[in-house]
């Protein structure tokens, strides 16, 4: 699910992360809806409750018209993120339907997001930083990851973009792994694989701030 091919705003996944975050799953059913309260998500990333209502708006509006793409080697598959939103203006918080194609992976997805400190990955400012977070955050136990850049952008959906390795690099690589490094408590480099003089690999390289909880 973290390497299916989707793009959201950064408000958007800041959703998603405290949507997916106050699931409790220790043996409990899926709820139906999920609750995200305007004033603790204002809290967790700096926003004033006027301003986090319209932020928890804004990206639950967007979500519902979002997909996810997966490819399983033989079958291409899309698949919508929610499939009811409802906006609870006076009481201060919106609430969301997780579509029954993603509740299967809400499990595996509730380990990665709740398995580290909130308070690290709040910091981050950028939708690029915090999908690599996520990707380096499966292969805690070996720390490395390797990806292939064509996968690496069709992961983030950068298909059409940055089609040239150094405006990927400036623009998405450089800003993300030097965020991650300042706030996120990980320690992170990476290397360019090539084959001939073409860049057709990425070889990822971190080490967790052994003072920090993040997994």
């Amino acid at each position: 699910m973290i390497e299916a091919g989707y793009s959201l705003t950064l408000n958007e996944m800041r959703l998603i992360l405290a949507a997916i975050s106050s699931i409790d799953s220790r043996g409990k059913p899926m709820p139906e809806e999920v609750q995200i309260y305007a004033k603790p998500f204002g809290e967790t990333y700096g926003l004033s409750e006027n301003k986090s209502y319209e932020a928890l708006q804004e990206a639950v509006e967007r979500l519902y018209e979002r997909d996810i793409r997966t490819f399983d080697g033989v079958h291409a598959t899309r698949f919508r993120w929610v499939d009811k939103i409802t906006y609870h203006t006076q009481e201060g918080y919106v609430s969301l339907s997780f579509t029954k194609w993603l509740k299967p992976y809400i499990t595996k997805l509730h380990k990665c997001f709740t398995s580290y400190n909130m308070q690290y990955i709040s910091k981050l400012k950028s939708k690029f930083s915090i999908r690599l977070f996520e990707l380096l955050a499966q292969y805690k136990s070996t720390g490395f990851y390797i990806v292939d850049i064509d996968k690496f952008r069709e992961m983030l959906e950068l298909t059409d973009k940055y089609q040239r390795f150094a405006n990927l690099k400036a623009r998405v690589l450089e800003p993300a792994v030097n965020e991650l490094r300042e706030k996120s408590g990980i320690e992170v480099d990476y290397e360019v694989i090539k084959r001939g003089r073409t860049p057709k690999r990425l070889k990822f390289t971190f080490v967790l701030n052994e003072q920090i909880a993040l997994f």
